[in-house]
């Protein structure tokens, strides 16, 4: 009997030990970004290896919008850029936002090499957006990601208290940009 309650014990603490602890993220304020995309986080965490990503994407502009969520890279303090894991969080290559339309868009990313739950802030890059009938993906901003507590508000709610857009698709496709992030992944 107590051989059985020992292995027990032993068998939960591991299993336990394998989940690493979420830990909230939270965007310092939505942002309306170039081309009126304007993108709100609902839920972000570290948990271990991985980065989880859930944001509110709203079309504020006058085009039809197409995003690529491959597009969309986590920038570490170190610099280095952990791209989507493809295969985990999806459903269709491309997602359409009509003038005023949005739409929630989750991703995930992994660090191979080591545990994220030390850093104290990531930084969102918001890329693969195609405006109109462009083929040429922009990277339309970036969001600071911090530890803290992830606000609950309602996707539209910080939309009336949005920065203006800055500038239009023609100023800066995301592959000439010198300080934006390649518009899509080298790895798969």
């Amino acid at each position: 009997m107590t051989r059985r309650l020992l292995l027990l014990f032993a068998l939960s603490t591991l299993l336990c030990g394998a989940c690493a602890d979420k830990i909230p993220l939270q965007a310092k304020a939505a942002m309306q970004m170039e081309e009126g995309v304007h993108v709100e986080l609902v839920e972000a965490y570290f948990q271990g290896n991985t980065i989880y990503v859930s944001a509110y994407l709203q079309n504020n502009g006058a085009e039809t919008l197409r995003v690529d969520r491959d597009g969309w890279i986590v920038k570490l303090p170190t610099g280095e850029n952990l791209y989507r894991r493809v295969g985990v969080t999806t459903g269709t290559d491309f997602y359409i936002l009509g003038p005023n339309m949005g739409r929630e868009v989750d991703m995930d990313f992994k660090a191979e090499d080591y545990d994220l739950s030390g850093l104290t802030s990531v930084t969102l890059i918001i890329g693969g957006i195609m405006v109109g009938e462009s083929s040429t993906p922009f990277v339309v901003g970036e969001l600071e990601l911090v530890r803290g507590a992830t606000p609950h508000a309602a996707p539209a709610a910080a939309a009336s208290s949005a920065a203006p857009a800055a500038a239009s698709p023609s100023a800066a496709p995301a592959a000439s940009s010198s300080s934006a992030a390649p518009a899509a992944p080298g790895e798969g």
